[in-house]
């Protein structure tokens, strides 16, 4: 019997120490289990006129342990004028970044399409089960002052409800009506100029003929991963598919006058392949591949209207030319703070080196992604201290971001 409570206290305190390590161990030091979501590995546009036309292609390399971090981006550009055609193919280096949070993770991502001719950084906020958040695209590695940022909005059933679109200078906001079955009854686009004061655009609603779908897909679940930035879903554009019950119909009608137009109904006609679907909308042809996700959106080398064509995978690896790839910076680096975990009433030291000519900032956040604390350094190495005072006891987590480096590590603090 005493052989039996030994071995009993043995593993009750191996599994306590296990759980305690797991809590306080940096992510990077133990295993993770990544979030099964899709990451873009091929981004193509063209635009064309009766005299000039041009075409993107952008191939994204992924690091080996984690194929949500982009590494390198390969950018293929083709000009087609009367003078001849002229193309720049470049490979780059691309300084991605995963960090897993309670629940959720934010993934930084090439952007596609430079914006004021400067490279864009694409961040996003997915869910573990991959339904996004919040995607923004900026000019700058950090985030700072992203000029196109997406908010999304789910009910309990994880229905899209609401999307928020801000740019410097207006905002959108589609608002989804959605019945005790789950259809998508209606959406309905709205402009302001501050957010506060809404006017409608569009509607589009959406008819059934009560008839459920043989789809095995999740149509829904994918509509905000093509890049939203590119406005991709023209007013009135059909890219909703519901997953459970089949679509006869939709109408589009526009506000004018304080009052809805004139509803235009068409058919909707979503044709299945043994390799995907697709559905025609006036001259744009658009096509899904078998999990739901988008592969043509617009009408590629279309009469002065650019098309895209995405290319989704959670594994795939893009060849890159290693020739072209840039000699990768020395990297700053975030050390282990010190005590972790600790007490109430103790300060917390945590030591960064960032790069000469360099200026970087390290936060504290608590789980829900609140900035508790914020101090802006210079390069060099130094060493930082964090109060517990005022803090509540649990789990924090403390990042160290710069222009080309950013890395999130644990820090507990105990009653």
């Amino acid at each position: 019997m005493k052989v039996f409570r030994n071995t009993a206290a043995l593993a009750a305190n191996t599994l306590f120490a296990c759980l305690i390590l797991w809590i306080i161990l940096p992510g990077h030091l133990r295993a993770q289990t990544l979030p099964q979501v899709y990451f873009i590995t091929e981004f193509n546009t063209s635009q064309s006129t009766p005299y000039y036309s041009e075409g993107y292609q952008y191939y994204y390399g992924h690091t080996a342990d984690n194929p949500l971090v982009a590494n390198t981006v390969r950018s293929v550009i083709t000009y087609h004028s009367e003078g001849g055609t002229t193309t720049i193919d470049t490979t780059y280096a691309f300084s991605g970044s995963f960090e897993q949070h309670d629940g959720y993770f934010i993934c930084r991502s090439p952007g596609g399409l430079p914006h004021g001719g400067l490279i864009t950084y694409r961040t996003s906020k997915i869910t573990n089960d991959g339904y996004y958040l919040e995607d923004d695209y900026s000019n700058d590695l950090n985030n700072v002052n992203p000029f196109h940022r997406t908010w999304y909005t789910y009910n309990d059933d994880m229905k899209l409800v609401r999307t928020i679109h801000k740019t410097y200078s207006s905002w959108h906001k589609y608002e989804c009506e959605i019945d005790s079955l789950g259809r998508r009854l209606q959406v309905v686009e709205y402009s302001s100029v501050d957010s506060l004061n809404w006017t409608p655009i569009y509607r589009t609603r959406y008819l059934y003929n009560g008839n459920p779908t043989s789809i095995t897909v999740d149509f829904e679940k994918f509509l905000c991963y093509p890049p939203s930035r590119y406005n991709l879903n023209p007013e009135g554009m059909p890219l909703y598919i519901n997953n459970d019950w089949e679509i006869e119909s939709y109408g589009i009608s526009g506000w004018y006058n304080d009052e809805w137009t004139t509803e235009s109904i068409s058919n909707f006609i979503l044709n299945e392949t043994t390799t995907g679907y697709y559905m025609y909308f006036f001259m744009s042809y658009l096509a899904w591949d078998l999990n739901g996700l988008p592969i043509n959106l617009g009408s590629p080398n279309g009469y002065d209207n650019p098309g895209y064509r995405l290319v989704y995978s959670h594994t795939s690896q893009v060849e890159v030319d290693d020739d072209l790839v840039p000699e990768t910076a020395p990297l700053s680096s975030l050390y282990d703070a010190y005590p972790n975990p600790f007490r109430k009433g103790e300060s917390v030291c945590i030591k960064t080196e960032i790069e000469e000519q360099e200026t970087g900032t390290l936060s504290l956040f608590n789980l829900r992604g609140q900035c508790i604390a914020s101090h802006t350094l210079d390069g060099g190495t130094q060493q930082t201290t964090f109060s517990s005072k005022g803090l509540p006891s649990g789990i924090y987590l403390y990042q160290l971001r710069t222009n080309n480096f950013t890395e999130t590590k644990k820090l507990v603090l105990l009653k």
